[in-house]
């Protein structure tokens, strides 16, 4: 975790990305799981969407700045896609 000054003078903790990830990971060991954070990223994002979420708001979510970086974040099963299409035919 490190500290920056913001715009308004008032010291913020964040964490960096790399830091971030590692800290994830070592949650997802701890746990005795093979995830990693982008995995956890992937499970979030294609939760989101099939609890009703828009792609939108899981690209918001996400932090992506296009819905192309958010598609690839996005597994489907054959379920789903099955699912999908008995409600329109």
């Amino acid at each position: 975790m490190s500290r920056v000054r913001g715009a308004m003078g008032a010291i913020t903790d964040y964490w960096a990305a790399d830091s971030l990830q590692a800290y994830v990971t070592g949650l997802y060991r701890a746990a005795g799981t093979k995830g990693t954070s982008h995995s956890g990223r992937r499970t979030f994002a294609t939760r989101l969407l099939s609890n009703g979420a828009t792609i939108e708001q899981v690209q918001l979510l996400l932090g992506h700045e296009s819905i192309d970086q958010t598609s690839r974040y996005i597994d489907v099963s054959l379920a789903e896609m099955a699912r999908a299409m008995a409600t329109v035919i």
